[in-house]
C-alpha cells in the first residue's frame, strides 16, 4: 500500500525535512526524484540530484544545483533517491546485471523510455560519505569498469568502440600510477565484460 520507497546507501546522513521535500517533489508527477547531496565531511556540494551521462566516454558528470533545477538530469544518484510504487510495479526496480555502479543510470534510461520523468529536490538534504563504502580500490575500478562496458553494450552498442578507448585510458593511467593490480583488471575487462572478480582475482 505504499507510495513511494525512499533508497538510502549504508553511508549517508540525512536532514529531518529529507523525504517530505522528496514526497512533495514525485507528487509534482516525476516518478524518481533525487537529493542535494553534500559531503559529510564539510558540507561542499557532492552532486544536486545526479547527474549528465556521455554516452561516447561511458561516464557521468555530477551536476550543480542550477543545472538539476533546470531538468539536466540523465541520471538520478542511487545513494538517495525516491522511486514512485507506479514505476516499480511498470518496470520492476533495479537490473541485476550490474552488482554495483550503472544501476541507476539503467533505471533511469528505462523509465524515461516507459514515459516516466526525473525531478529534483532542491530542500532534500542528504550527508554522504562519497566512497565509505568502497574507496579507491581495485574491487571498485572493476565493478566500475565492467558495469560501463555492460551498460553500454545494452543501451548504446555503437559507442561501444568509443567508451573501450575510455576504459583502455582509464586503465593505463593506473599502471602509470603504479595501480597495477586495477590495470590488470581493466585490461581483462576489455576483452571479456563478463568476468567475474572473485573467482578470477590473482593472489586472492
Amino acid at each position: 500500500s505504499c507510495e513511494a520507497v525512499w533508497v538510502l546507501n549504508n553511508d549517508v546522513v540525512v536532514e529531518p525535512t529529507s523525504l517530505s521535500a522528496l514526497v512533495s517533489e514525485l507528487r509534482a508527477g516525476p516518478a524518481i526524484v533525487g537529493s542535494r547531496i553534500l559531503n559529510y565531511d564539510n558540507g561542499s556540494l557532492q552532486l544536486a540530484g545526479g547527474s549528465r551521462y556521455h554516452r561516447y566516454s561511458g561516464k557521468s558528470q555530477p551536476l550543480d544545483r542550477g543545472q538539476a533545477t533546470n531538468g539536466q538530469l540523465d541520471c538520478i544518484s542511487g545513494c538517495a533517491m525516491l522511486l514512485s510504487r507506479a514505476l516499480l510495479d511498470d518496470l520492476g526496480g533495479f537490473s541485476e546485471d550490474y552488482f554495483l555502479y550503472y544501476e541507476e543510470l539503467d533505471l533511469a534510461i528505462r523509465a524515461e523510455s516507459a514515459g516516466y520523468g526525473l525531478g529534483y529536490a532542491d530542500d532534500s538534504v542528504v550527508y554522504h560519505r562519497h566512497g565509505a563504502s568502497t574507496g579507491k580500490s581495485t574491487l571498485a575500478d572493476f565493478y566500475l569498469m565492467r558495469s560501463r562496458l555492460r551498460f553500454t553494450r545494452k543501451f548504446f552498442p555503437s559507442c561501444y568502440p568509443a567508451v573501450l578507448i575510455s576504459v583502455f585510458l582509464t586503465g593505463s593511467y593506473r599502471l602509470f600510477c603504479g595501480r597495477w593490480r586495477s590495470a590488470w583488471w581493466i585490461y581483462r575487462l576489455m576483452l571479456n565484460p563478463g568476468l567475474q572478480y572473485q573467482s578470477a582475482a590473482p593472489g586472492g
